[in-house]
């Protein structure tokens, strides 16, 4: 069956169910995304006074499992607004708005070519009530874009807000700092030569390295500084596919969008989520614009070479190493806040070799931790004894007599 016979086909069924003789009026709405019809779940479990209906609102939905029965007003709170469940539904909406009848079925016509065609049959009792039922929908669309654009959204947790991270907070080697800011700003810009080259405008930048180098800080800069769409999810045990669905399907939403992936490996280790689900997911989003997924992994090895070496998946990978003299140097001058000499911060920096960039702060932490319990002022001496006294526990940690991890949360909701 051709696209336009589908149409004409459920178009016909659509009109059958709706005679204009009952005081039906019936509209198509093809390819809604620019309206509030993917939203429309969400907008009728939104905050609105029972007394805007006059019946339970019941809807037939349909997801990947199967075909799902829900009463709109009774879905938990948590559950509002989230995901596959705002966006990625299908079947049929059926309410009263203020005495009139509505009715919204929403489906996907066969694909033709890369684009999947969405319709939207929309039938009234009242072109008045309905036009009030869409400018209430398009206020409340409108509503959420302005929520959404001023926090961190997490699919499978509490919204976070913005971090006030900047990019002067950031210490990394030569050049690494710059190319990570200027692909991610030439993303943002660059959607129109995307589109005259005919290129997907998608892209995907992995950071790995052991923990406390930077990478979750990085996220957090991009987070802060642009005014762009976030989406990430928790990293838990019961992480499956469909909570996976939810994030992808929100940021394609809500494009242009980051989507944060962090801890890649453990999703990959999650018994409910199948490398074969991930990968094909990456390739999915080679279609919807505006998508630059983030990934983050401190176990590179653990990666299946799938997922590192397609570019179409991954584009840009960048490593965060340990420091070396040069970088622990310039973060201990940043940080120096309790006036410790140049020459105490230059023997830091060359004592502590082999640490994180987390360790190194954390030096300067643990001195003026020291100097503000004993009660007197910070000096040189406090430096060193901090430098040494980790030296030893991260010798200690390494030799497994003692179990240490990074003093840096690991985590973006650090």
């Amino acid at each position: 069956m051709t696209l336009h016979e589908f149409i004409k086909d459920e178009r016909s069924r659509f009109r059958a169910r709706h005679p204009a003789e009952d005081g039906w009026h019936v509209h198509l709405c093809a390819n809604s995304y620019m309206s509030f019809i993917p939203k429309a779940p969400a907008f009728l479990r939104s905050a609105l006074k029972p007394a805007d209906f006059d019946e339970a609102i019941v809807t037939h939905i349909f997801y990947d499992q199967g075909h799902v029965r829900e009463r709109l007003t009774y879905l938990p709170r948590m559950l509002r607004g989230k995901g596959a469940i705002e966006y990625d539904w299908q079947g049929d909406i059926s309410l009263k708005w203020r005495g009139a009848r509505i009715h919204l079925r929403r489906l996907w016509a066969p694909r033709e070519g890369p684009t999947a065609h969405e319709l939207t049959f929309i039938a009234t009792t009242d072109l008045a009530a309905l036009e009030s039922f869409w400018k209430e929908g398009l206020r409340f669309c409108k509503q959420r874009r302005h929520t959404f654009i001023r926090k961190i959204n997490v699919i499978n947790g509490p919204d976070l807000p913005r971090p006030k991270q900047r990019w002067t907070d950031v210490v990394l080697p030569d050049g690494m700092k710059a190319q990570i800011r200027d692909n991610f700003e030439a993303f943002l810009k660059a959607r129109p030569a995307y589109k005259e080259m005919g290129l997907p405008y998608r892209r995907g930048f992995l950071f790995i390295g052991p923990p406390g180098n930077g990478k979750t800080l990085v996220s957090k800069v991009i987070a802060s500084e642009y005014r762009v769409n976030m989406v990430t999810l928790l990293i838990k045990s019961n992480l499956d596919e469909r909570t996976m669905d939810q994030a992808f399907s929100t940021a394609v939403h809500n494009a242009p969008c980051v989507l944060l992936l962090e801890d890649l490996d453990k999703m990959v280790d999650s018994r409910q989520v199948s490398l074969a689900y991930l990968l094909n997911t990456l390739d999915g989003l080679s279609c919807p614009e505006g998508i630059i997924v983030i990934a983050t992994t401190n176990n590179p090895g653990r990666l299946d070479p799938a997922l590192l070496h397609r570019p179409s998946r991954f584009d840009r990978v960048w490593e965060f190493k340990l420091p070396g003299f040069a970088e622990r140097l310039a973060l201990l001058k940043l940080k120096n806040r309790a006036g410790f000499s140049d020459a105490a911060v230059e023997r830091a920096a060359k004592a502590s070799q082999g640490f994180s960039m987390a360790y190194v702060q954390e030096a300067l932490t643990s001195a003026m931790l020291a100097a503000l319990h004993a009660k007197v002022k910070a000096v040189d001496a406090h430096l060193d004894t901090a430098v040494a006294q980790l030296k030893v526990q991260i010798k200690e940690a390494s030799s497994g007599s003692a179990a240490v991890g990074s003093p840096q949360s690991i985590g973006f909701s650090a």
